[in-house]
């Protein structure tokens, strides 16, 4: 049964808005504690729709509320924290972009400390002092600074003694696909468009000029400008013919431009020097040069000729910068066979060896 002791009746067309009247009707300390029920109410449902700390957030600071609605995919939404005495309701949507990445090839590690030059890839080994490399995206001719080892490819010469294997030490030191860096010295080409250069292998720093040379598959072979590591050259020449390693052991005939370390005279000072012939396969009858590198200036010097039955001995000076050269005419030397060349500087203070092979006319 209806209370009707304070005035409440049912609403006489049963709707809540026909309670509304007789509500405002009730003694003020009822209003106001149903007020304060309703927003107790409503506190409650609005708590609960915060989620737990890994989801989306909705954060109620006392009388000022922010609502931050946020739909992710791989990550929290930040906390919004709002000092404006309003209500302020903002739903952002927050798809995950997944980012395509293309890698660029990863350059082969280079050791540390190489000397500045350009790095490149071995295509192919031409023989044991030439390859072919792949330099900034173009093919190039490399031959080595400095030494030289016996033919296997030349046009107009045999194979020569240890030729082969000196090609194949080279292959197994930097074959097709080795990464090496190229450096460079004042001439950067020959005559014949060849690029020059000292090769380091990337992966360790091996020079492999340097190597050859101190493994017995090379010989010094020095050409001007281009010397700046001579002395180095022709100290692991010397320690590879004491040994006998390589060709110095199978070889019978002297190698071209192999110095010779002269035995300490007396009371003088010693030098070092490097020989190599301007033409190492002269025609008979004609004539080529024996040319020398020392570090003796100004000082006198004599080459001298070994042929099979007969020695010839001309005389000439080492410069202002130590180098020099001596010619000789050759007349009926054997062709075929190797004619010794020793050059002694100062009597002897510098002596050095290289050697030339006469070939027949016609």
């Amino acid at each position: 049964m209806a209370d009707r002791r304070n005035g409440w009746r049912p609403a006489a067309d049963g709707t809540v808005a026909g309670l509304w009247p007789r509500f405002r009707r009730l003694p003020a300390p009822v209003q106001a504690g149903a007020w304060l029920f309703a927003a107790l109410v409503a506190l409650s449902t609005l708590g609960a729709l915060v989620p737990d700390p890994d989801g989306s957030r909705v954060t109620v600071a006392g009388p000022r509320t922010t609502t931050t609605l946020s739909t992710t995919t791989t990550t929290a939404a930040p906390t919004t924290t709002t000092a404006a005495p309003t209500t302020t309701t903002t739903t952002t949507a927050s798809t995950a972009t997944t980012r395509s990445t293309t890698t660029a090839p990863v350059p082969p590690a280079v050791a540390a400390g190489l000397p500045a030059g350009d790095d490149a890839t071995v295509v192919r080994v031409v023989d044991g002092d030439t390859i072919v490399a792949r330099v900034a995206g173009r093919d190039e001719r490399v031959r080595f600074i400095g030494i030289d080892t016996p033919e296997t490819v030349h046009p107009q010469r045999p194979v020569e003694c240890f030729g082969r294997e000196a090609a194949a030490h080279t292959a197994s030191l930097i074959g097709p696909g080795t990464a090496i860096r190229l450096v460079y010295d004042v001439a950067r080409t020959d005559r014949y468009g060849r690029t020059l250069a000292y090769l380091y292998r990337a992966e360790d720093g091996l020079f492999v000029n340097l190597a050859l040379v101190r493994d017995g598959y090379a010989q010094v072979a020095t050409h001007p400008p281009n010397v700046r590591h001579v002395e180095a050259f022709t100290a692991a020449q010397r320690e590879a013919r004491e040994a006998g390693r390589g060709l110095w052991g199978a070889c019978a005939e002297e190698p071209q431009g192999a110095p010779v370390s002269p035995p300490p005279a007396a009371g003088t000072a010693t030098g070092t020097c490097t020989a190599r012939m301007s033409d190492p396969a002269p025609v008979q009858h004609s004539s080529t040069t024996v040319l020398f590198e020392s570090d003796l200036p100004g000082r006198p010097a004599a080459a001298t000729a070994h042929y099979r039955t007969t020695q010839t001995t001309n005389s000439g000076s080492t410069g202002p910068d130590g180098s020099g050269g001596i010619e000789f005419h050759i007349s009926g030397a054997t062709a075929g066979h190797a004619v010794r060349v020793v050059v002694e500087i100062d009597g002897g203070a510098a002596r050095c060896e290289t050697a030339f092979t006469p070939r027949a006319r016609g």
